[in-house]
């Protein structure tokens, strides 16, 4: 397994059984009490991105929920990460639900707070993470038509990265979706370093509430993803 790639959505727990004899229904019908759904995602990005109408079957594409959940930004923002930290660290004490292995949540924190994480020309991005010739592909993300204005994904080290671009061409956006192996992760660190040392920049996994600088992402990112 690579980074975080979960499966998002909505799963039903504690469903009781409505009695066929006295409703008239099949009893194979169960009733839902809304307060039992959980989400599979402690944390949310309040705003999704702008869509174009058009798409290309080479599109990188991915679930909506997914979306800035391992980002890059900007260390002057570090005010507005930590108080969205604090805001998913209160749904995991006070809004989660454990069962077996499983994690579900009662709420969801909502990101709303950082709406342009950072600003950098995206052929000098690129150049920190590969000297390779990559290919450089679209963007889509599941139910929602078309694609990505200004959205771009590319694949390196072992790495798939996406972002998208502000209309002077800068990346405005910048995440890591999932990594084919350990590995791959080893390679990338020392350019991951690089960049966000250079570019003073951090990643942050907001599921894992983690904060990643140009030191600790030498000594704790690839444990942090066994």
């Amino acid at each position: 397994m690579g980074l975080i790639n979960g499966l998002l959505g909505l799963f039903g727990r504690g469903n009781g059984k409505t009695d066929n004899k006295s409703s008239g229904q099949d009893s194979s019908v169960q009733n839902m009490n809304f307060h039992d759904i959980l989400f599979t995602t402690p944390t949310l990005e309040n705003t999704l991105p702008d869509f174009e109408d058009k798409t290309d079957t080479s599109n990188f594409q991915f679930h909506e929920d997914d979306w800035r959940q391992i980002e890059f930004l900007s260390k002057n923002q570090k005010s507005s990460i930590d108080k969205e930290i604090a805001k998913i660290k209160d749904i995991y004490d006070n809004h989660s639900h454990k069962s077996g292995t499983f994690t579900g949540f009662k709420e969801v924190a909502v990101r709303n707070l950082i709406t342009q994480p950072l600003t950098i020309d995206f052929f000098k991005l690129k150049s920190y993470l590969t000297d390779k010739n990559i290919i450089i592909n679209g963007l889509s993300l599941y139910n929602n038509p078309g694609q990505v204005r200004n959205g771009f994904s590319f694949f390196a080290k072992g790495i798939e990265y996406y972002g998208q671009l502000d209309d002077n061409k800068k990346v405005k956006w910048f995440c890591i979706y999932w990594a084919d192996s350990q590995e791959s992760l080893k390679s990338s660190i020392d350019n991951l370093s690089k960049l966000l040392e250079t570019e003073k920049l951090y990643l942050v996994d907001w599921r894992l509430m983690k904060i990643f600088d140009e030191t600790n992402i030498k000594t704790d990112f690839v444990t942090d993803y066994k």
